[in-house]
């Protein structure tokens, strides 16, 4: 049976990517913006997230530590260009699930994909 999976990143680029990760048999949604992603959410109880840390708005660890605060089970992925210490180390505290530099590879997100 196929999962739901939010993309979570303001760029369409980085959306075309990953929406073309995920495998056929899925569902998948798209937020432009961290608040958009957290009204998707509620909507649809996705398996995974897929969340940019950098976007205009609300950033992804505010949009990680609001899921968070809703779910804890649900996985969450980052997908982010800022592989530094510190981020790694404040994501983890906030609950996130893995994290993974942009851009991820097909197979990253697959594995990801079939363990939720």
């Amino acid at each position: 049976m196929g999962k739901r999976v939010l993309i979570i990143d303001d760029s369409l680029t980085a959306q075309i990517i990953l929406k073309a990760c995920i495998p056929e048999g899925h569902e998948v949604f798209v937020a432009d913006s961290g608040e958009k992603g957290i009204e998707i959410f509620k909507e649809v109880s996705p398996h995974l997230i897929l969340l940019d840390l950098t976007m205009r708005g609300m950033s992804g660890f505010d949009v990680l530590e609001e899921i968070r605060g809703m779910d804890d089970n649900v996985a969450i992925v980052i997908i982010t260009a800022d592989t530094q210490s510190k981020t790694k180390e404040k994501a983890f505290k906030l609950g996130a699930t893995n994290i993974l530099k942009k851009p991820p590879k097909v197979k990253e997100i697959q594995r990801h994909l079939s363990g939720v």
